[in-house]
């Protein structure tokens, strides 16, 4: 029988705390049910493709909640860091490998290296980096340029770990692969960060490329009509922007296609009215987080007050829903965009770094962490 490995990533501990109380002991729970999960189907190991926590600072309650379930696996996990939600700089230890210090499953890859798993399977890593030293070394240059030949770079050392590795070799990366999508539909390529060519890697010849970075699970396609590999995507849904698809993790052996495992963890739903009439009885919100947005025309803005806020929380809640936030969104005149179009059907932190990078030409670490405050204050202002 073939090595089973069970893949994740994307978990993002301590994203959206200031939901409702409860919110980080779900992520402890999920985390708890996918070390379950491997061990139920006889997993050999846990590939874990970046992102463990929200935030590169994490504090005792949210590190705890990824280390105790650690401590009851009896699987081992191989992860990598992700990007700026893990990373914390040169010469610091990143937020996950802090969590290895106290869990001797865990095994954290922060360089390109080759690890050997069972069965003569290795394992190559290819870690999310900053593209820093490169801008400096450009003199800032144009950005999109660099990143291309980041994006060159990283398939050269894909290739030069595979060139390693005479047996079957899998490839744990933290970065945008192109042909996936976000979870709102837009195109990887449009997000101006460094995207590796899924045509130059898929022919590297790794058995299977998985991959985070990206939350909504997919299958990469191959130039040959199969697939080369998968984005995990997060294992629950980490706000309303991912609340219309599966959550869950993968099933990998070399003798199947890889299966994917839905896990069970709280819905998010997005409801708007007037799409919703007060009259209309609301659809199932059983134990649901629901944002009910108001979408209002200048015109039409005084039609929705805070008593008819007040009310549909209240009918929500009456209907089951766990938590309810109520915003009212007026639609105002356009304004000056410096020729940039933002596609309406993005959610507001997609929207945000589209701004940002096509409007005000901020790109790189500082886009990232502005996006990053951006999402904290959407989260934290959820109540």
């Amino acid at each position: 029988m073939s090595p089973r490995f069970l893949a994740c990533g994307d978990l993002h501990i301590g994203a959206g705390r200031g939901l409702y109380p409860e919110r980080l002991s779900e992520q402890q729970a999920v985390w708890q049910r996918i070390i379950d999960l491997a061990a139920e189907h006889s997993c050999e190991a846990i590939l874990f493709a970046g992102d463990a926590f929200h935030r590169n600072h994490p504090d005792d309650d949210e590190r705890q909640a990824f280390t105790v379930p650690l401590l009851t696996s009896s699987v081992p996990v191989y992860a990598i860091n992700g990007n700026s939600h893990d990373w914390r700089g040169h010469g610091r230890k990143m937020a996950v490998e802090t969590a290895a210090l106290g869990a001797g499953t865990l095994t954290v890859s922060t360089v390109p290296e080759v690890l050997p798993l069972t069965g003569g399977v290795s394992l190559c890593t290819l870690p999310w980096t900053p593209v820093a030293r490169l801008v400096a070394d450009a003199g800032g240059g144009d950005r999109d340029d660099i990143n291309a030949y980041a994006a060159e770079l990283l398939v050269e050392a894909a290739s030069g770990l595979r060139a390693r590795v005479e047996g079957e070799a899998l490839l744990l990366a933290h970065w945008s692969i192109s042909g996936a999508s976000l979870p709102t539909g837009l195109d990887v390529g449009q997000l101006r960060e460094v995207v590796l060519p899924l045509a130059d890697l898929g022919d590297v010849g790794f058995d299977l490329i998985v991959a985070g970075h990206i939350h909504k699970p997919q299958l990469l396609p191959h130039s040959n009509g199969g697939y080369c590999g998968m984005y995990v995507g997060s294992p629950m849904a980490l706000d309303f922007g991912e609340g219309g698809f599966e959550h869950g993790v993968w099933l990998l052996d070399s003798a199947k296609q890889p299966e994917f495992v839905p896990v069970e963890s709280r819905p998010f739903l997005t409801l708007t009215y007037p799409d919703l009439q007060h009259e209309q009885e609301p659809p199932d919100v059983t134990d649901a987080v629901v944002w009910m947005r108001a979408k209002l025309t200048a015109a039409d803005a005084g039609s929705f007050d805070v008593v008819d806020a007040a009310d549909w929380k209240r009918r929500l809640l009456d209907a089951g829903a766990h938590h309810v936030r109520v915003t009212v969104d007026v639609e105002r005149a356009a304004r000056p965009s410096r020729g940039v179009q933002i596609a309406d059907d993005l959610g507001p932190v997609e929207q945000l770094d589209v701004w940002l990078r096509e409007a005000c030409g901020v790109n790189g670490d500082e886009a990232a962490s502005l996006v990053e405050r951006g999402r904290g204050y959407l989260e934290g202002g959820a109540q």
